[in-house]
């Protein structure tokens, strides 16, 4: 997914820091039909015009933050960022930054009072070049659904809907549970590896579940989050 698409606009160039660590400078792309901002005027986006980021979200076990965010947050993207200088060296602060992010699926979370704002580090359209998608959600919300999927106390997504039930069909639980029981009749397993199996058997069965009763009520009803 390319990161900056046609109809974004550059509003302004603003600093970049992680704690008092200043990264670089970044040309900040408003979402068309925004309210744009003077360089007097308050940063629609970041009032305090430079972006902190206060530290990093865990990592996302079974969802990339994307799909996480474009579920849990009451707006679309806020803005896109795109780092200024086109010739950032890979392990420069700001490159380093954005392929942890990339590659641990963690976001870089920037306090905004009420709300968090998430960068989620993006493919550039101009190679090696750093970007990231804001989004907004309310404090210890992302965190906190992080956690219940990483736990796998919540569905594979927030919604089953027909994307979900293609890829992850009766079938597909099925085999995996075939698989996992055939694992278990190793007679040369250690004990480690038997219980670890068996639990994940037992959250594969779960999942089976869910997508079942959803199929059968067309609903949520009476699933424990």
């Amino acid at each position: 997914m390319a990161a900056l698409v046609a109809g974004d606009g550059v509003v302004s160039s603003l600093p970049l820091f992680e704690g008092e660590v200043f990264l670089g400078d970044v040309d900040v792309f408003l979402p068309p039909g925004s309210p744009s901002s003077g360089m007097e005027s308050q940063h629609p986006v970041f009032p305090g015009r430079k972006i902190q980021i206060s530290h990093r979200s865990p990592a996302s076990d079974r969802c990339p933050p994307l799909s996480v965010l474009q579920v849990i947050s009451a707006y679309s993207v806020r803005c896109k960022l795109r780092a200024k200088k086109l010739d950032l060296h890979p392990r420069s602060p700001m490159g380093k930054l954005h392929s942890s992010c990339l590659n641990e699926r963690r976001t870089a979370v920037v306090e905004a009072g009420a709300e968090e704002l998430h960068l989620v580090a993006m493919e550039s359209k101009l190679k090696g070049v750093p970007c990231f998608w804001c989004w907004s959600a309310q404090t210890g919300l992302y965190e906190a659904c992080l956690e219940m999927l990483n736990q796998r106390c919540l569905a594979l997504v927030f919604d089953l809907d027909e994307t979900l039930v293609l890829s992850n069909n009766k079938e597909t639980f099925e085999n995996r549970m075939e698989k996992i029981t055939s694992d278990l009749k190793n007679s040369e397993l250690d004990a480690t590896t038997e219980v670890a199996l068996c639990n994940e058997l037992y959250k594969v069965c779960e999942d089976s579940e869910l997508l079942k009763d959803f199929t059968k009520t067309g609903s949520r009803e009476g699933m424990q989050f």
